[in-house]
């Protein structure tokens, strides 16, 4: 006796698929602007905030470095990490 399929599952297949993806560009952009946030923070001290010395210097954003993949439950995803020099 064979089983009769309605043939319906490659449907949501599909539509897993697209939620998997949607949900990994979620994530990554959230890790993004985690990232750039916290550059921002340590680098930008508060407007009403003076140096103690004029010499010190924080640092200056320095582009980006080659992308790094970060493991998710979901898969691996890129993320670019900022760079930072004279720290």
């Amino acid at each position: 006796m064979k089983k009769q399929n309605t043939g319906c599952a490659d449907e949501s297949r599909i539509t897993w698929n697209h939620l998997e993806q949607w949900i990994r560009g979620h994530v990554h952009r959230f890790i993004q602007l985690i990232l750039e946030n916290e550059k921002t923070e340590w680098l930008d001290p508060q407007n009403s905030v003076r140096r103690q010395h004029v010499e010190t210097s924080v640092g200056y954003r320095n582009g980006y470095g080659m992308p790094r993949r970060l493991a998710v439950s979901g898969g691996t995803i890129r993320v670019k990490r900022p760079r930072v020099r004279d720290c």
